[in-house]
C-alpha cells in the first residue's frame, strides 16, 4: 500500500519534472539505482535526450570496474572475468575479439597495448604489415589506422575513450635519438597523427617499447626502463604537454601505479607496495609538476611520503601459503615478475601475487582473494567504463 502510494506520487510529477530531479543525482551509479526504483523512474532515465544532458553534466565521472580482461600470449582469445564489485549482469560483448580484421584475435597476430573506458588499443604485428586499432567489444566494432611513420614509436596509450570517440597518444623517438615527440590521433578528425609537443632526451636514455600506460585525470604515464623516471603526457585539450618526471625515492624495481585525487589541483599521487608488503602513497605537488615540465628546471622533483599502510605479509602468507611467499621474494631478487600491480580502480588496489589475483580496499585495508586458479601466464587489465552500455545507445 505504501509503495503504491509512493509510486502514485511520482506519477503526479510527470516525466519532465522527474527528469529534472534525476539530472541532479551525483553520479551514473546513483542514476542506475534510481532507475530501478520503479517504472516511472526507468522510463524517465532511458530517455535519449535526458541521457545526453546527464552525460554532459557528469562527463568527468570516474570509471566503474566491470571486470578483468585476461590476455595470454599467442592466439588464445582474451577472457573477461566479471568483477564481484560490479553492479548488474556480466558485461555484454564479444571479448574474444572475433570481429577483428584478419579473422579475429585467434587468426591474426594482435597484441593488447591499453584498455580504458570500455575500449581496447591493439597493435597488429605481422612482419612489415603493422597496424593499430581501437576495438569496442560491447559493439563488436573496430577502428583500424596506420602507425606513425616519421619517427620510432616507443609508447602508446588511450588518452580519451567513449564508444566511437577516442584519442590515441604515441610517444616516438627521433631517428637520431635526441628528441621525444608526442603525437595524437583523434577519431573526431580524419585518422592522421598530429605532433603536439617535443622535448630533448639523452641519447643513452632507455625507454621500454610498448610499456604499459597508467592514467590519472587527463594525463598518461609510462615507467622508463631505468626505474627512476617516467614519461608523462597531459592530454587535456589546450595543454598537450610532454615531460619526464623523476619518480619517488623508492627502489627502481618497485612496482607502482598513479592514482586520481578528488581535487584537480591537489597534485599527482603514486601508490606502491614496498618489499615488506606495505602500501606507500607518495604525493607530488602541482607546483613540482609544473616545474618538471619546464625545460630550464633541473631541481630534483620533491615527493612526499604521505601515507604508509600496515604490513600485509602475514595476511598474504596465511592466504597463499608460506612457500609461495618465499618464492615471491626469491624470484623478485632475480628480477622476476611474481608480484605485479594490476591497477587502482573504484578505491581498490588490485595486484597479482604468486599467480593469484587479489585486492585491497583502500578505505578498510581489507585483503580479498579474487581468483582461485593460477593466472600467472596472463596479462591482466581492469575493464572499466564510466558509462554503462545502456547509457551509450548508438541512437542517442
Amino acid at each position: 500500500m505504501a509503495m503504491a502510494a509512493a509510486t502514485g506520487g511520482v506519477d503526479v510529477l510527470g516525466d519532465d519534472l522527474l527528469r529534472e530531479i534525476l539530472l541532479r543525482l551525483p553520479s551514473p551509479a546513483a542514476l542506475v539505482s534510481a532507475a530501478l526504483a520503479g517504472r516511472s523512474f526507468l522510463r524517465a532515465a532511458r530517455d535519449a535526450g535526458f541521457l545526453r544532458r546527464f552525460r554532459a553534466r557528469h562527463h568527468a565521472s570516474p570509471p566503474r570496474l566491470l571486470g578483468f580482461l585476461f590476455v595470454v600470449p599467442g592466439t588464445t582469445p582474451p577472457v573477461l572475468l566479471s568483477a564481484a564489485s560490479a553492479s548488474g549482469p556480466h558485461p555484454a560483448g564479444d571479448f574474444s575479439l572475433s570481429f577483428l580484421p584478419g579473422g579475429g584475435w585467434a587468426s591474426a597476430e594482435w597484441e593488447l597495448l591499453d584498455c580504458r573506458d570500455g575500449l581496447l588499443l591493439l597493435i597488429h604485428n605481422h612482419g612489415t604489415d603493422m597496424k593499430l586499432a581501437v576495438a569496442d567489444p560491447s559493439r563488436r566494432a573496430c577502428y583500424p589506422f596506420d602507425l606513425p611513420t616519421a619517427d620510432i614509436p616507443v609508447l602508446y596509450g588511450l588518452a580519451a575513450a567513449k564508444s566511437a570517440s577516442f584519442r590515441v597518444v604515441c610517444i616516438a623517438r627521433s631517428l637520431d635519438s635526441t628528441t621525444l615527440r608526442a603525437l595524437v590521433l583523434s577519431s573526431d578528425e580524419p585518422y592522421y597523427w598530429e605532433e603536439v609537443d617535443a622535448i630533448p632526451c639523452e641519447e643513452e636514455a632507455s625507454i621500454v617499447y610498448a610499456a604499459r600506460p597508467m592514467k590519472a585525470k587527463t594525463s598518461l604515464y609510462w615507467k622508463l626502463d631505468d626505474g627512476t623516471r617516467m614519461a608523462a603526457f597531459d592530454a587535456a585539450p589546450g595543454k598537450m604537454k610532454l615531460s619526464i618526471l623523476d619518480l619517488p625515492p623508492f627502489p627502481a624495481t618497485l612496482a607502482f601505479d598513479v592514482i586520481d585525487t578528488e581535487d584537480d589541483d591537489d597534485g599527482l599521487r603514486v601508490l606502491a607496495m614496498s618489499d615488506d608488503f606495505c602500501l606507500e602513497t607518495w604525493k607530488l605537488s602541482s607546483a613540482a609538476t609544473a616545474a618538471a615540465v619546464d625545460d630550464d628546471e633541473e631541481e630534483e622533483t620533491p615527493w612526499t611520503l604521505e601515507d604508509t599502510s600496515v604490513r600485509f605479509y602475514r595476511a598474504l602468507e596465511s592466504m597463499l601459503g608460506e612457500r609461495k611467499m618465499s618464492d615471491r621474494h626469491r624470484r623478485r631478487r632475480r628480477g622476476g615478475y611474481e608480484f605485479e600491480i594490476v591497477g587502482v580502480v573504484d578505491g581498490f588496489f588490485f595486484f597479482r601475487q604468486s599467480g593469484v589475483l587479489l585486492s585491497i580496499d583502500l578505505k578498510t585495508m581489507e585483503l580479498t582473494r579474487l581468483s582461485e586458479q593460477d593466472c600467472s601466464p596472463a596479462t591482466i587489465y581492469p575493464y572499466t567504463m564510466a558509462w554503462p552500455p545502456p547509457f551509450l545507445n548508438p541512437t542517442d
